[in-house]
C-alpha cells in the first residue's frame, strides 16, 4: 500500500450496535464493486462459543440471487474473545452482508467494513451525516 491508509481503504460502518437479546443481525449490503477485498469487525458484549459471524453474498443484492453463505466464513467468538473479524479477498460475487448470530443474550457493537485494493485511489472517507476525518503526514507536535 503506497500513502495514507485512509486514501487506500473505503471505511464503513454497516450496522449500527444492538441492545441485548439472542435475534441473529444481518449487516446491510457491502458494494465490493472498485475493491478487492473487505475486512468485517465487530464486539460481542459477553464472550460466549454459541456467538458467530459469516459472510454471506449475492450478484444483485438479493434481487433475483439470493443471499447465500461463504463456506469457511464462519467465525466464532470463543468463551473469552468479544471481538471478530473476517477477512475476504477477491470474492466471487459483489455484494456481501455479515450475518451474526448470538447464542447468549449479548449486546452486539457496530458493524465496520474496509474495503480495500481499490481501483481508483484516492478513497473518500466522508459521508455527511456519518462518518467524517482527517489525514495527516508528519504533524509537528503541538496543540491538537
Amino acid at each position: 500500500m503506497v500513502g495514507l491508509f485512509s486514501e487506500n481503504v473505503k471505511v464503513i460502518k454497516i450496522q449500527d450496535h444492538t441492545t441485548a437479546a439472542t435475534s441473529a443481525v444481518t449487516s446491510d449490503a457491502v458494494d465490493t464493486q472498485g475493491y478487492g477485498g473487505a475486512f468485517f469487525r465487530t464486539s460481542f458484549g459477553t464472550a460466549a462459543s454459541g456467538n458467530t459471524v459469516k459472510v454471506q453474498q449475492s450478484d444483485d443484492d438479493g434481487s433475483t440471487d439470493a443471499y447465500s453463505d461463504l463456506t469457511g466464513t464462519s467465525v466464532t467468538s470463543g468463551t473469552s474473545d468479544e471481538d471478530v473479524w473476517v477477512d475476504v479477498k477477491r470474492p466471487a460475487k459483489r455484494y456481501l452482508k455479515l450475518v451474526v448470530a448470538r447464542g447468549t443474550s449479548s449486546t452486539l457493537e457496530s458493524i465496520w467494513v474496509d474495503l480495500y485494493n481499490p481501483t481508483n485511489v484516492p478513497v473518500d472517507n466522508t459521508t455527511s451525516g456519518t462518518i467524517t476525518g482527517e489525514a495527516f503526514v508528519q504533524p509537528a507536535e503541538g496543540t491538537a
